[in-house]
């Protein structure tokens, strides 16, 4: 049997079904963890373009259900035997991962904790609208911003703002 070295993505992904188990619900769950994950500073409770020291970009995006990325996606599924559920749970993980122990930078695993901690019991619903909220988008009228890239939604908004701030508008 070969051994596949799993991604950091991955390495997260297996960490998170470890710490969460059936917590972790679903595909759409797993999407908006890794999003916080990416781009929320736990210091300050707020999300910011760059999280400092976090080596990812997975660029996401806006989507049907909220906040999105093919890479997340694609190293997901490269992760589970596809059983035709939107769930994650040690019964789907590829045999060839269900040895293998999550190898994350203490960084990355603290950050991880803080993520499960304080995110780990909301519901991929709930999740959706709050990430949605966190970048500053309407959850009822995200379509607009469909298929454009997160950080080109922060970067407009935040000229917004400061255009708004430095006219008195």
């Amino acid at each position: 049997m070969t051994t596949l070295q799993p991604n950091i993505n991955q390495n997260i992904i297996l960490y998170l079904q470890e710490r969460m188990g059936s917590g972790i619900e679903s595909r759409k769950k797993v999407m908006k963890l890794m999003f916080i994950l990416e781009y929320f500073d736990f210091d300050n409770s707020q999300v910011v373009e760059k999280v400092k020291g976090y080596p990812r970009d997975n660029k996401f995006i806006i989507y049907y259900y909220g906040v999105y990325s093919h890479w997340v996606m694609k190293d997901l599924l490269d992760l589970v035997v596809d059983k035709g559920d939107p769930y994650l749970s040690s019964d789907n993980i590829k045999k060839e991962y269900k040895q293998y122990k999550p190898s994350l930078s203490k960084e990355v695993k603290n950050r991880t904790d803080k993520l499960v901690q304080k995110f780990g019991v909301y519901g991929s619903a709930e999740l959706e609208i709050m990430t949605l909220n966190m970048i500053g988008l309407d959850p009822t009228n995200k379509e607009q911003y469909h298929r454009r890239f997160i950080k080109d939604i922060m970067k407009e908004k935040k000229e917004k703002i400061e255009w708004e701030n430095s006219t008195g508008w």
